[in-house]
């Protein structure tokens, strides 16, 4: 590859981001310029290198990725979201590739510091040599991330780039009074938000939340959301059992009945049937990150219908098709935009229905985590 090869494509990548609004600072922008992203993905195809939406997976178990490059646009987000300053101390939880980590000391400078921590050998193998080369300032930890780094705290800005179910009290005692803490929160099966939350005592108020998927959280605090594999298809579920693995798997190989959609569905409109349905569904194709179906799986019944490329596909009974389409007018009518929801996390320890319970306003979604209790509330209009 000459030298510069990479130059326009990089440049290209960056303008887009910008034009999207993905980028909005000059500090962002210039990181991302400085740091050509091929250097710690380097057998990847350029053209897929600096697609500014392309996640790039970068290692497999039993066929289902659980470490990647994330995309850039989503990285960006985060980056503006975090709104680290020179100086800033910075946690990152989830090494990766080291791509973020050196974007990341850039945005800090040398008068600030960076620690990325991640629970994988392998993956700490890989992104050791990177960094030294491309950040060597960034400090690099072999260990669970749920911990933090307690001997190095307190930090400015904690960011998690894995999904978590819950959110560590650790992160929240190591981050300082004000201070941002950024992660992507699963919130309900096929629904995953990037949350900026600021540190206020002892809870976390977010102060932006934007849509977006990651890999998730592994090691013992790992929370119930599991990965199921059906042939050529894999799915994320909240205690997922071996049963459904087993009646998914046989629905599946079913011919299914299709029928046409009808009206386009909006966006948003599965993230509304997510929360408000624990029968929600997605499926991601093994092969494909692109291709995905949503909808409804009614064990009771041994029902799936699932939505894609505007057709309804329908395995087993009809049941879950007839729960679908009484709920598709509302969901048409009342998409929900993740970025119009707001998170306050309160610790669980202050007691579920006693004193310093989370008040939960009328229509807010009360989810019941391990260490915090997570009050989801829609804002803006129609909320």
């Amino acid at each position: 590859m000459a030298a510069d090869e990479h130059r326009p494509l990089l440049d290209q990548m960056v303008d887009r981001l910008k034009a999207d609004g993905r980028i909005r600072s000059p500090a962002v922008e210039a990181a991302f310029r400085s740091v050509p992203r091929h250097e710690f993905l380097p057998d990847e195809p350029l053209a897929e290198v600096y697609d500014q939406h392309r996640a790039i997976v970068t290692r497999l178990d039993d066929g289902v990725p659980v470490s990647s490059s994330s995309a850039p646009d989503i990285m960006a987000i985060m980056l503006e979201r975090l709104d680290v300053e020179p100086g800033d101390r910075v946690l990152e939880i989830g090494t990766g590739t080291g791509y973020n980590a050196t974007l990341l000391s850039l945005l800090a400078t040398r008068s600030g510091s960076v620690t990325s921590v991640d629970i994988d050998p392998e993956v700490i193998a890989g992104a050791r040599p990177r960094l030294r080369r491309m950040a060597p300032a960034v400090r690099v930890v072999e260990a669970d991330g749920w911990l933090g780094q307690p001997e190095l705290a307190p930090f400015d800005r904690i960011e998690a780039t894995v999904g978590v179910y819950d959110l560590s009290p650790h992160w929240r005692d190591q981050l300082r009074e004000g201070g941002v803490l950024a992660v992507p929160l699963w919130l309900r099966t096929g629904v995953e938000a990037l949350v900026a939350f600021e540190r206020r005592g002892p809870r976390l108020v977010s102060r932006g939340v934007d849509p977006c998927g990651f890999m998730r959280l592994r090691g013992p605090h790992a929370g119930p959301e599991r990965y199921l594999r059906m042939g050529e298809w894999f799915t994320l579920l909240e205690d997922a059992s071996a049963d459904d693995a087993e009646l998914l798997d046989a629905l599946l190989r079913l011919q299914p009945f299709e029928e046409p959609l009808g009206a386009e569905l909006p966006a948003g409109w599965f993230v509304r049937l997510s929360l408000r349905e624990p029968d929600a569904i997605r499926l991601d194709a093994t092969g494909d990150q692109d291709v995905t179906l949503v909808g409804l799986f009614d064990r009771r019944a041994r029902s799936l219908a699932l939505v894609g490329d505007g057709r309804v596909r329908v395995f087993g009974g009809d049941a879950a098709l007839r729960r679908l389409r009484s709920r598709l007018p509302d969901l048409r009518d009342h998409p929900l935009d993740p970025r119009r929801l707001q998170v306050e996390a309160v610790p669980t320890p202050a007691g579920r229905g006693g004193p310093g319970a989370p008040r939960t306003p009328p229509g807010a979604l009360l989810l019941a985590r391990p260490s915090f209790d997570l009050v989801v509330t829609e804002v803006g209009p129609g909320a």
